[in-house]
């Protein structure tokens, strides 16, 4: 992957916000990535908004890659976004940067990009001992006794769309205010207590403690994580 930055300190946090197995190089010049893209050195780039915004003709370049395109650093701004998207950014990051959010629309991107199909990568997701399907929002928990089929769980619509977010992703957490923005297209602030509910209510519908072999952890002052018993 190409992250496209003149600031060290923003090529090394967009590094650290991924598992060891990615491979990262550098870009400081406009013509190195015209020259990158060309020979496919890349499967992707990490642009960094500052970069792009002191070279104008970063986008224009940028419009003919056969690469995902990763936007990082965007400002809320109408003029950027814009330019954005006519440069086919394939995801857009916004300030402030949050490791976690870098990282899945990173993966998000590259996913889309590769053509997989939905039931690979939308429709259907499964860990430990549960399966999520999208279509209907059905969740399956396997051994819950030794005599006894795969059970299903009913959740209501809200708590399948967070349970979904979580389990796309796990061992990596999601804020409260990503989660409020994904789920209630809200603030933190509004969602409060409602959150803290919905998550209590997935604990002890999917038996996590015991059963479904997977566990919700609250992370303090960050947000949620799955994670396997």
């Amino acid at each position: 992957m190409a992250i496209a930055t003149r600031d060290m300190n923003i090529f090394n946090f967009i590094q650290g916000c991924f598992p060891d197995e990615y491979r990262f190089s550098r870009i400081d010049q406009p013509g190195d990535i015209d020259r990158a893209l060309s020979n496919c050195e890349f499967n992707g780039i990490l642009l960094d908004a500052e970069f792009a915004q002191d070279e104008e003709s970063t986008f224009a370049g940028l419009q003919s890659r056969r690469v995902p395109l990763v936007v990082l650093r965007a400002l809320q701004e109408p003029d950027f976004s814009a330019r954005s998207l006519e440069a086919a950014a394939d995801e857009i990051v916004l300030l402030p940067l949050d490791a976690n959010e870098v990282y899945l629309r990173t993966r998000h991107a590259l996913r889309r990009f590769r053509g997989e199909s939905p039931g690979q990568a939308h429709d259907e997701v499964a860990f430990a001992n549960y399966r999520l399907e999208r279509r209907g929002e059905k969740v399956t928990l396997s051994g819950v006794s030794a005599d006894l089929a795969d059970t299903a769980v009913r959740l209501t619509s809200r708590e399948f769309a967070i349970l979904w977010a979580l389990s796309v992703a796990p061992g990596h957490y999601l804020s409260r205010q990503q989660i409020a923005s994904a789920i209630w297209a809200s603030n933190e602030d509004i969602v409060g207590r409602s959150l803290e509910q919905h998550i209590y209510t997935i604990r002890k519908k999917m038996k996590m403690r015991s059963e479904s072999g997977a566990r919700i952890r609250t992370i303090y002052s960050r947000g949620y994580q799955l994670a396997s018993n």
